[in-house]
């Protein structure tokens, strides 16, 4: 048995992928309707930050205070208390969120038990999501690749700007720091199999520059199940020489130990930094995935959106 690749990172496979995404990203309002509570917070244009500002959504009344305007003052509610009261709405705001595509050489894995590559997996997340968040009023940008932007077709411009500066995507794991601005929002997807000792240091400084983190843990079925038996030939995704496994199914139970260990590492790491994870396998439907992490970046409870996460890709695989 052996493991199946592919190279994704052509510039054709990308615009493929591009289209694939601007695709999906015109399906998800249609799954989000149906999705009660997220669908309340995914359709909303301009989400607010529950604090009062300048906006059109109506957040709650208060007394009149000295240095308030007239115009501010809600007559009707007034005329029925003895005190003035003032209308304040929700302030609303773009948020500007950095999205960065793991495409180092682990990302191109792909096993027989899925159709795709980790990293198109991962590419489909980044154009469908920077679709969804500019459709909901915010900015999105690549660190070293693209300025924050809020325009249409974000979608074809980010596969382009991909396809002409690969290298910046396939030489990093993560982010530089430098170039993530401070109090911002940023979403990394990978399938995080670094060491922790070597992905902690440069998150945690976008941490400490007061940087919102929502970490995608994409992983193909067979790093999750390994289900390999008899005779197996192993390549690593960075070369080297191959390991042969005599009896596969031997190794099962202490590369679920490792596997898991690894994993609870990196949630406790996403604890840690504060950030949100969600957990995704490419044999599974990405449709409700990313309904739900719209829904973690809109301001949701992080929690929440991995659970459904989790069940709804189960159940649409």
């Amino acid at each position: 048995m052996a493991v199946t690749t592919r190279n994704p990172f052509k510039a054709e496979a990308v615009a493929d992928l591009a289209a694939d995404a601007e695709s999906l990203a015109a399906s998800i309002d249609a799954i989000a309707l149906q999705a009660n509570e997220v669908a309340r917070t995914v359709m909303i244009g301009m989400h607010g930050r529950r604090r009062s500002g300048q906006g059109d959504m109506f957040w709650q009344f208060r007394r009149y205070m000295e240095g308030d305007y007239a115009y501010q003052i809600d007559w009707r509610r007034s005329a029925r208390h003895e005190h003035l009261y003032v209308r304040e709405n929700e302030m609303e705001h773009a948020q500007t969120v950095w999205l960065w595509c793991d495409l180092t050489a682990s990302m191109a894995y792909r096993s027989e038990l899925a159709d795709t590559t980790k990293a198109e997996r991962a590419l489909l997340f980044t154009f469908t999501l920077a679709a969804l968040l500019v459709a909901h009023g915010e900015r999105v940008g690549v660190p070293s690749l693209a300025a924050p932007t809020a325009r249409r077709r974000v979608i074809p411009f980010l596969a382009d700007r991909l396809a002409e500066n690969p290298e910046t995507a396939l030489g990093h794991r993560l982010p530089d720091p430098d170039n993530v601005s401070p109090h911002s929002t940023c979403v990394v997807v990978s399938d995080f199999l670094d060491p922790v000792g070597e992905l902690e240091p440069a998150l945690a400084e976008l941490a400490d520059n007061g940087v919102a983190l929502h970490f995608v843990e994409i992983l193909d079925p067979s790093e999750m199940d390994f289900p390999f038996s008899g005779r197996t030939e192993f390549h690593t995704m960075e070369g080297g020489e191959p390991f042969v496994a005599g009896r596969a199914e031997t190794l099962k139970e202490d590369y679920s130990v490792l596997i898991d260990n690894h994993r609870r590492d990196i949630a406790e790491m996403a604890r840690h930094l504060d950030a949100t994870l969600l957990h995704h396998r490419t044999d599974h439907n990405p449709d409700l995935a990313l309904t739900a992490l719209t829904a973690q970046i809109t301001d949701r409870d992080g929690e929440l959106w991995i659970d459904m996460a989790d069940q709804a890709g189960a159940e649409a695989a």
